[in-house]
């Protein structure tokens, strides 16, 4: 199939706004217009007689237009409204937005995932998409412009639903096309494999079947949990594994690993905690011939980001904290700041972009950690999806702002503790008895040490400066994903109603999956699973490319849970 031609390349959102753009969203008003007709009445001055009042200029104005409200007063038969970029408008004329950030782009307030064909474009040939987001979500949308032709040899599928205040929205994927269209412009058709999906009975099935597999706190809360020891969540450790994992598949993992010259940790398990099973491949010190070990703890890396996200929502949970409460709280001088929530920062949708700065020497602590990101990030106030670490140092840095403790203290208690682990550190609190791995690449000649930078993990706070074992991080995730860490209610805000996108440390995906991935100092952390946490794939590995890695963490799931 060609490749379809772009409309407009980038172009410019319709958001017509005047003076400072300071205002909190909540403090401010906006509006659109609700003529049918694209034309509205518009004074340069208050109509305050009926002689002004029939002198108006009509404009034509996009339906999609986002106007700040300047001014509201009485002037001759009724309200008037005087819009930014615009001018004096009927109040009557105009909607009441309410889900708008402070710079006039729109909140999508709700989503959930979807899986229908588009079956027909009623009364049109040409769909128009928004490539970056529903349209007027973004400071600048980008269009494409594609053919009921193509749409059909594409094969396009929704794959998410989202409302904001202009509407329902899709988002279409097929073959070389992806974007987001009103749902009133195209007819859909629920393929015969799937259910009918993005409604709330459907959440609440999800949300159903993971209540099957969670285990009761004592204290009966599903929204939110206790950090004392007495109510904290017990996690068994069976003696006897009870893994439904054959001898077989196992040699074919086996097999996999060596063949891959991988070297590192593997966990793997289709049933649960109770199904765990660990092997071990090559050396952690090759020079000292020193084997890699089950219990053994590697940098986490982005993995990390899976807890940070878990303390956050543990502090929404107490109340401490709210998915829009505004960075501006914490760091004011970010800039842009009072237009970012913990929301985007949980799911690198911020605006906030940064590389990867090593500092010249170890970060003393988690201050000048903080610190050194707020030094180094960049905030472009462009609200689409934009990985960055910077994020979740931010986040760990107001995690001990609203605890008065320091984001090591946090983990301990959120964390460690109420999941009895034995095995995660802070990269610099390794006890010297621990099985610590050096990282290596695989040459033709043998495995070449890498080296491995204390100054960039001890700048990685909250994003990558913790060690675990693959038991300890198994437990972590899979008492997340069951809800035992910050309850069901909980895991659905952290991840945004399991929507098919990044959220809270974890990537959401098809068919009930989940997956996380790392990379630091040349180790490669990946975890591949379900999204309730019975099947579960965590490799860690000292000798690795990062694409091996994740490919072959793909080709373990699937033989452990061909469904």
């Amino acid at each position: 199939m060609q490749r379809l031609p772009l409309l407009m390349g980038v172009g410019s959102l319709v958001l017509l706004l005047g003076g400072s753009l300071t205002a909190q969203a909540d403090t401010t008003d906006f509006v659109r217009l609700r003529e049918p007709t694209n034309q509205v009445a518009v004074y340069d001055q208050l109509p305050r007689s009926t002689r002004t009042l029939a002198r108006p200029q009509q404009r034509q104005v996009s339906k999609s237009a986002v106007f700040k409200v300047l001014q509201r007063q009485l002037g001759a038969s009724g309200m008037y409204l005087k819009l930014a970029q615009l001018g004096w408008v009927r109040q009557a004329s105009t909607i009441q937005l309410t889900h708008v950030r402070a710079n006039g782009t729109l909140v999508i307030f709700k989503q959930a995932p979807m899986i229908d064909q588009v079956s027909e474009l009623p009364g049109q040939t040409t769909l128009t998409l928004t490539t970056n987001g529903p349209i007027g979500t973004q400071t600048h949308t980008d269009y494409r412009d594609v053919s009921a032709k193509d749409l059909r040899q594409a094969h396009v599928k929704t794959t998410q639903v989202a409302w904001t205040d202009l509407g329902k929205f899709y988002q279409l994927q097929g073959h070389q096309v992806s974007g987001w269209v009103n749902a009133s412009t195209v007819v859909l058709t629920t393929p015969s494999k799937h259910k009918k999906s993005a409604t709330k009975k459907q959440v609440k099935r999800v949300q159903t079947k993971r209540q099957k597999v969670a285990k009761p706190t004592k204290n009966k809360q599903s929204a939110a949990i206790k950090h004392q020891a007495s109510q904290s969540v017990k996690t068994k450790r069976p003696a006897k594994p009870t893994s439904t994992i054959s001898t077989a598949t196992m040699a074919k993992i086996n097999a996999l690993i060596n063949q891959n010259h991988l070297m590192g940790t593997l966990l793997v398990t289709n049933s649960g905690p109770k199904g765990v099973q660990i092997q071990s491949y090559g050396e952690a010190d090759v020079a000292k011939q020193q084997a890699n070990t089950n219990n053994e703890a590697y940098p986490l890396a982005s993995l990390q980001k899976a807890v940070t996200g878990a303390l956050i929502q543990q502090l929404i949970n107490r109340g401490k904290l709210r998915m829009t409460t505004p960075l501006a709280k914490f760091y004011p001088n970010v800039p842009y700041a009072n237009q970012i929530t913990i929301r985007e920062l949980l799911d690198h949708k911020s605006g906030i972009q940064m590389g990867e700065p090593v500092p010249t020497s170890i970060l003393p602590n988690e201050a000048a950690a903080v610190a050194f990101t707020l030094n180094h990030l960049t905030s472009t106030n462009d609200h689409v999806w934009h990985y960055s670490n910077a994020n979740f140092t931010i986040l760990a840095g107001i995690i001990s702002k609203v605890t008065g403790q320091s984001y090591w203290h946090n983990v301990q208690t959120g964390i460690i503790k109420p999941l009895k682990l034995r095995n995660m550190y802070l990269y610099n609190q390794i006890p010297a008895r621990a099985v610590t791995p050096l990282s290596y690449t695989y040459t033709a000649t043998g495995s070449v040490a890498d080296p491995i930078s204390d100054p960039l993990l001890s700048s990685e706070l909250g994003c990558g400066n913790l060690y675990a074992s693959v038991g300890d991080y198994y437990t972590v995730i899979y008492n997340l994903l069951a809800g035992h860490l910050v309850g069901l209610a909980g895991l659905a805000q952290l991840s945004d109603q399991a929507a098919l996108q990044y959220s809270g440390g974890i990537y959401y995906q098809a068919n009930q999956r989940v997956r996380i991935g790392g990379a630091d100092n040349s180790f490669h952390t990946v975890y591949e699973g379900t999204n309730n946490g019975r099947v579960g794939v965590v490799l860690f590995t000292n000798q690795s490319r990062w694409k091996v890695a994740n490919a072959v963490a793909v080709q373990i799931l699937q033989l452990i849970d061909p469904s």
